[in-house]
Parts: C-alpha cells; sequence; structure tokens
C-alpha cells in the first residue's frame, strides 16, 4: 500500500466508533458498481458509488446508487454552488485516502461534507466499498446515513441503457 493511502480497517474503525452494524464481504475485485452488483447477487441500484466532487473548489462527497448518475445541474442547486465538477482521481485520493475505485462513504482523513440522493432510499441494505477493491461493506440505508452525517436530496437521474 503506498504511504499515506487508508483501508479497510480505517472504514470499518470509523463505523464501529459511531456504533453502525455491517457485514464485511470479500469479492472478487470490484471497481465498477456493475461489478460489485454482479459479484455480491444483487441488485445494481442498492450498490452505493462514493463520489468526490468540488463545489467550487471545495470538496464534497457525494453518495448515488449504482444504477444512477449525478446530474450536475441538480447538485449545483441543492448546494447552492456556482459551479460543480467530479474530483480528478489524484484530488480523489488527496481528499479521501482512497484511491478510484475503493472510496468509502466513511473513514476518510478528515470529515467531509456527504450528500446522498433519494434513489437509495428504496434499499433498506445497501453495499458499500469498504476501502479496498475487494471489499465491499452491507448497511442499513439509515445506518448509512446516520454514519455519513449525510444530507438527502434528488441530485442523480438514472443512467442510461447500454
Amino acid at each position: 500500500m503506498t504511504e499515506g493511502l487508508r483501508g479497510p480497517a480505517d472504514v470499518e474503525a470509523a463505523l464501529q466508533m459511531r456504533g453502525v452494524p455491517y457485514r464485511r464481504i470479500e469479492v472478487a475485485e470490484a471497481a465498477r458498481a456493475d461489478q460489485a452488483a454482479r459479484s455480491l447477487k444483487v441488485d445494481l441500484g442498492a450498490v452505493v458509488k462514493t463520489l468526490l466532487f468540488l463545489a467550487d473548489g471545495d470538496p464534497i462527497l457525494v453518495l448515488v446508487a449504482g444504477d444512477r448518475r449525478v446530474d450536475p445541474q441538480r447538485l449545483r442547486k441543492v448546494l447552492g454552488a456556482r459551479r460543480v465538477m467530479i474530483a480528478s482521481p489524484e484530488r480523489a485520493t488527496q481528499e479521501t485516502g482512497y484511491p478510484p475505485g475503493a472510496v468509502p462513504p466513511v473513514g476518510h482523513p478528515r470529515p467531509l461534507p456527504t450528500w446522498v440522493d433519494e434513489g437509495l432510499s428504496a434499499h433498506a441494505t445497501v453495499y458499500v466499498s469498504g476501502g479496498a477493491q475487494n471489499v465491499m461493506l452491507a448497511l442499513s440505508f439509515s445506518d448509512l446515513l446516520r454514519a455519513t452525517g449525510g444530507r438527502l436530496a434528488s441530485i442523480a437521474i438514472p443512467t442510461l441503457p447500454r
């Protein structure tokens, strides 16, 4: 592991510190939501994509279902920002401590403002990155909100079928 990078132990410690129950699941490498859903044999919408965006240059985490994509216009409006953009892979790693494809919703070097798309609320159990591409964590949607302190908003739209 590269100096400064975090891993599953950091994510699990953050959840334990908040008293959030979870189940750790080892999977075949699953950097993408569709790969994770196949490996877990769950609906793509139950897999959480944790994305780092920049709102007027400030980092924010956005949690969205695997079958949806963030609508930058909606996000900009919800945040009251002039400009929002997805962070570069380098900036995402710098801010979260995890490489793209392994970014979890908790366990970062410092707290990040977190927004959760309402679409995830359709799933009682959600699956988040556990801090490595082969580790997923299952937890309830309500515990995800509690663990992240995330604010619910309508910020995503369905992904177009390929």
